[in-house]
C-alpha cells in the first residue's frame, strides 16, 4: 500500500488503477444497488466506462507522473468525472447516429421497468430518436 501525503507522486499506472477502482464505487454509492434489482448490466457499464475514461484521460495528459496537488485538483474540479460524462455522451451520440442514419431506426422501446398495465400505452415507454443527423447531410 502506498502511503499518500502531500509529497506523493503517482505513476500513470498507480493513478489509472486508483481511478478505475474509485469512480465505479462512488457512482454505485450514489445509485441503486444492483443486487436488489435488475441493473447488473448497468453495473458492468459503470466499470467499463470508468476504466476507459481513466486510461484515456491519463494518456491524453501526456504525463508519466502526477503530483498529489494535481490529482487533488482533478477531483476537486471534477475533471475526471466530467471526462467520463463527455465520453459516455459522445458514445451515445455516435450510437444514435448509427441507428438513425444507417439503420433507419427512429424509435426505441424501454419495457423492462414498466408496470404491466402501462405497457398498453406506447407513450409510457417509447422514446423517439432525433432525425437531426439525417438532415445534416
Amino acid at each position: 500500500m502506498l502511503k499518500i501525503n502531500e509529497k506523493t507522486v503517482f505513476t500513470r499506472v498507480q493513478l489509472r488503477r486508483y481511478i478505475e477502482k474509485y469512480f465505479p464505487e462512488r457512482i454505485m454509492w450514489t445509485g441503486v444497488d444492483p443486487v436488489h434489482n435488475d441493473t447488473r448490466e448497468r453495473d458492468t457499464h459503470r466499470h467499463y466506462w470508468c476504466s476507459k475514461a481513466a486510461k484515456d484521460f491519463i494518456i491524453l495528459t501526456g504525463k508519466k507522473e502526477f503530483t498529489y496537488a494535481e490529482v487533488k485538483s482533478f477531483f476537486d474540479d471534477r475533471v475526471i468525472l466530467n471526462y467520463i460524462n463527455e465520453l459516455i455522451l459522445k458514445a451515445i451520440e455516435l450510437f444514435e447516429d448509427l441507428l438513425v442514419k444507417e439503420g433507419g431506426i427512429n424509435d426505441a422501446f424501454f419495457t423492462e421497468h414498466i408496470p404491466k398495465l402501462a405497457k398498453s400505452m406506447d407513450f409510457m415507454y417509447r422514446a423517439y430518436r432525433s432525425r437531426k443527423f439525417i438532415d445534416m447531410d
